[in-house]
Order: C-alpha cells, then structure tokens, then sequence
C-alpha cells in the first residue's frame, strides 16, 4: 500500500538513544504517521490490515488487543495502584494501616512503611500464593512460574499478557459488544525492541559468550552456573534472568528499567490456545512508563490516537509506504471503528477463533453460551 505524502517533502530522520547510552541506528520517521519508533494507524477495513500484516514476519511481532483504544498499556498491578492512588491522592506509604496478616502465614505488616504494590508485596504474595497451594504444583516450580499461575488464576501481577497471533489479539479487541468508539490493537517488534534493551542486548552477548557488559555481575555470573558450556535459548536465559528479579528483596533483583519477554516453560492450555507469552517490566513502575523510557517516547505517544492518520481518507498525491514504516518502527497501535465488530465477530467464527478454543476450560464453555446468544441477536439485526 503506498500513498503520497503532501509537498513531497523529504522524511524526516531521527537519531535515538537507548536508556545506557548507546546509540540505536537511525531510523526514518515518517512525520505524519508517527514519533521515532512508535506510530499508530487507524484501519478502514480487515483487507486493509491483512494487508499490513503479511510483512509483520510470525515470531517477530508480539500483539495484545484493547476493547477500547483509550485503554493504556499496564498490568493488572499497575491498574491496581492506579485506583489506590485515585482513592488516597497521596504518598502511598500513609495509607498502609497495620498491614495484613495473611492466612498462609505472610506478614504484610513487615512492609507497612513501604509503597503497596511494590517489590515487598510481590515476595509477600508468592510467599502466601506458594503456602495456600501447597502440593498443586510441580516442586521444580520458580518465582516465575508461581507468579505465571497467579495471572492465569486472576492475581493482579506485573505481568502483561501477549499473543504471538494477530487474530488472537483482534478476538481480545472485539470480544464483547460494549459500545466504545475505537478499538485497538497493540504490536511490538521484538527484534527492533532488543535495540533498546540493555539487558536483551546483553542476553545476546552472552548467547555469543561476550562480554555481556549491561548484565550485572553477579547476573553474569549466575548465567554462567545456571547453563555452563551450554548454548541455551534466548527464552530459556530469559527465564533465568527473571528469576533473579522476581520474589526478590536483596541487592540481586535487577531493578532496571526494561522490559523482557518471557514464555514460560510447558505453559498451560490456555497459554498454548492463545499463543501467548508474557512481557515483563523489571521495575515496579507503570508498564507504559518503562516502555517509553525505554524507546525514548513520553507515555503520550504510546497512548496516541488523534493523530493517526484514517486510511481510507489518504490523498491520491500521498507516497508513504505503510509496510516501509512498519519495518521500521518498535511499535505499532492499530486502531479500528467499533462498527466492524459484527464483520471481526463473523471473520473470527470462520477462523474458528471462539471462546471454546480460546478458553480450552470449563471458562470457554461457559463464556460460549453468551456468544451463542449475540450470535442470535447479530441474526436478527
């Protein structure tokens, strides 16, 4: 798809820095379609987006989908605090109380000087989550894979949940018919988001048995012991590394702000039917805010949709190569009318994406006689 851009002005080029210093390569920024490595596209029609697609290579891309695009990219956690805050209007350590004692044991008391939703209730709630189901699970289980069955089980974690599959995240987009003006569609490069990771780029290094100068020592060295002469995967070092941050209170949790993707090892059913992974932030600061310090972006720009540019209004004396900028960006908003939701809804059932298959549970058959029943009303309609 290729359009012109007015006054056949030259684009722009930009040079961006990742948060360590170094320099990421110079990236050409389209100037009306988006702002460095981010940039958002509203899409008139499912051709226009299958389109745009088949240059976003399977793998290489991760996609989450918004009901509503004015929705933010945080985690559970970060909504969590976002309501504390709201409610209290203050520093959150005045509003602690006497802390909780929990039933498995945890004092939360221990904790009550400190911000909720921290570093300090993360290591308090594995501690109760791993007391109160004792024996459910393997004995080899980690931090991570403990925290991974808190999400899935519905605690709010730091955790932020993403699909490899383009049309897992448009059923998350389109799953239910409240009324919102705007869908959205998230999608982040993972090759291009390595250029501003410190530690990605120095998970690489180590891959190679480099240097791996952004990794801490005492990280590097854990590495080292963990995997030896081995020649693990990428995911596999990630795993390791988020296991020294996760449930952590000393000086070894890594504390950056950063983000790593995570899969975890086996998963669950409902992992594997939604071809899903996990990105996780290395802080306990909003998600969106790691991520916009990492791309060198204000959280403005990752939330944008006003500025976007309506494809079906493009100028024939327009030239901008929608799949040139794609292959150049970190991250991509689609945006989408809520009045394609009955064609998302038909095209979704023809590629057999329902509830049942998207929740392999108990979950999935319940939630499926709901869409039997909008699927009645859409007949009607």
């Amino acid at each position: 798809m290729s359009f012109k851009q007015e006054g056949g002005s030259k684009i722009k080029r930009r040079l961006l820095t990742v948060s360590n210093g170094r320099k990421a390569r110079e990236r050409e920024i389209p100037p009306d379609y988006g702002y460095g490595p981010v940039v958002s596209i509203r899409v008139p029609s499912w051709t226009d987006f299958f389109s745009l697609l088949q240059n976003m290579q399977y793998g290489e891309w991760f996609f989450r989908g918004h009901e509503n695009s004015s929705w933010k990219l945080r985690t559970g956690l970060d909504r969590v605090r976002e309501a504390w805050a709201k409610r209290y209007k203050k520093n959150y350590s005045q509003d602690m109380g006497d802390g909780i004692l929990l039933r498995g044991g945890c004092d939360f008391r221990a904790y009550e000087n400190k911000k909720p939703y921290g570093r300090e209730f993360e290591f308090a709630g594995i501690a109760e989550f791993r007391s109160l189901t004792k024996g459910r699970f393997d004995a080899s289980f980690t931090n991570l894979d403990y925290l991974g069955a808190m999400q899935h089980y519905g605690s709010r974690t730091r955790l932020l949940d993403f699909t490899f599959s383009p049309f897992i995240a448009t059923f998350f987009a389109f799953e239910n018919e409240e009324v919102f003006s705007e869908r959205a569609i998230y999608a982040i490069n993972v090759n291009r988001l390595r250029g501003f990771s410190p530690i990605m780029g120095a998970v690489e290094e180590f891959l190679k048995r480099e240097d791996g100068r952004d990794l801490p020592k005492f990280a590097e060295e854990k590495l080292l012991n963990n995997f030896g002469d081995s020649h693990p995967s990428s995911w596999e070092v990630y795993r390791a590394i988020a296991n020294m941050d996760i449930g952590r209170l000393d000086d070894d949790a890594l504390d950056h702000d950063d983000i790593i993707p995570i899969v975890l090892e086996g998963g669950n059913n409902r992992l594997i039917a939604q071809d899903g992974l996990f990105l996780l932030p290395l802080t306990f600061d909003y998600f969106d805010n790691v991520l916009a310090k990492m791309l060198g972006v204000s959280t403005k720009k990752l939330n944008v949709k006003s500025t976007s540019k309506d494809l079906s209004l493009v100028k024939e004396n327009e030239i901008i190569d929608l799949n040139r900028i794609i292959q150049d960006v970190t991250l991509v908003k689609f945006l989408f009318d809520t009045k394609m939701n009955d064609s998302a809804h038909q095209m979704l059932r023809q590629m057999n994406l329902s509830d049942r298959v998207i929740y392999p549970d108990l979950v999935g058959i319940a939630r499926s006689i709901n869409g039997i029943r909008e699927d009645a009303v859409r007949m009607k309609r």
